[in-house]
């Protein structure tokens, strides 16, 4: 007996064909879905290194402008260092603001911390007394504001007594 196609009912055709059908369709659906996964997580891995990417990128901007800048003011070095104060001039400056206050006929009057704890790291608090006319004391600021270092005041006060004018200003001034 030969099996041939036609010796088969038109049911049972019907339902092989239906099987056959089935089993391609599950299988095209398991090799699509797998096809699927792979792409979104290929999908995925392109964002990551497209961020990571636009990170970097920025961090090379940065950096650039971070050299364009310092490239500006590396000729200033000078004018930016001459701000802070060197650790071990500190008693050249009081001179410099005695030599101020002798030249604008300012009674003055210097307050340094004492204890080493009160100087901050690169933070030295500073509080000064002047007393004089009122022309003195402004010519007095006007020379102190010309001078190079960078005074950060943190408080300020005036007072009066016959004629004379007393201020007290607390500043803190950066160390290298």
């Amino acid at each position: 007996m030969k099996l041939s196609i036609n010796n088969f009912s038109p049911t049972y055709k019907v339902y092989v064909m239906a099987s056959t059908l089935g089993v391609i369709v599950i299988a095209s659906c398991i090799g699509f879905f797998q096809l699927y996964s792979k792409i979104t997580s290929l999908n995925s891995q392109i964002y990551d290194q497209r961020v990571e990417l636009a990170i970097f990128q920025e961090q090379r901007i940065n950096i650039e402008k971070t050299k364009q800048d310092y490239n500006k003011i590396e000729k200033d070095i000078n004018k930016v260092t001459s701000m802070f104060i060197d650790r071990k001039n500190i008693y050249q400056l009081i001179d410099t603001l005695e030599t101020i206050a002798s030249r604008h006929s300012i009674i003055q009057s210097i307050n340094l911390p004492t204890e080493a704890t009160q100087i901050q790291t690169n933070l030295l608090p500073l509080q000064i007394s002047a007393q004089g006319t009122w022309q003195n004391l402004l010519s007095y600021l006007a020379d102190l504001e010309h001078q190079d270092q960078y005074f950060v005041i943190t408080s300020i006060k005036f007072s009066e007594v016959t004629g004379q004018l007393t201020f007290v200003f607390t500043s803190n001034l950066y160390l290298l």
